[in-house]
């Protein structure tokens, strides 16, 4: 099977991310709770955070982020050295995260994603 075939399309990589957040939401997760879209433009996953929808106002729900960015906390599915992660990286090339009034919260490269999940430098194919 050639590179070209193996390369998740949009919505495996959507889906990927989708059941993260879910699966985190199960758990509690505040943060998860509140992502009211994840989409994929072609390089970059995009998620949006709305801190009204879990009853927070923006300045709490920010206080409490513990990550630098919380693209850091939705990148989970791209920053470790398995075959999912190493397939979606094929494609994701960054996540960018914002509130759902447009508030930019950050963006963070699949490199640096990886160096924090499997410590050590990604390169293409890792």
């Amino acid at each position: 099977m050639s590179l070209e075939n193996s390369l998740p399309d949009d919505r495996e990589i959507i889906a990927a991310f989708e059941r993260y957040v879910d699966e985190r939401a199960t758990n509690g997760v505040l943060f998860a709770k509140s992502v009211v879209s994840i989409t994929f433009d072609g390089t970059t996953v995009m998620v949006v955070f709305d801190p009204s929808s879990v009853g927070a106002s923006d300045a709490a729900f920010l206080g409490a982020n513990p990550f630098d960015t919380l693209a850091e906390f939705v990148g989970t599915p791209i920053a470790f050295a398995d075959d999912d992660g190493r397939r979606l990286r094929s494609r994701v090339e960054k996540v960018h995260v914002a509130l759902a009034d447009g508030q930019d919260l950050g963006t963070i490269t699949t490199a640096a994603l990886y160096r924090k999940g499997a410590g050590d430098q990604w390169k293409l194919g890792l």
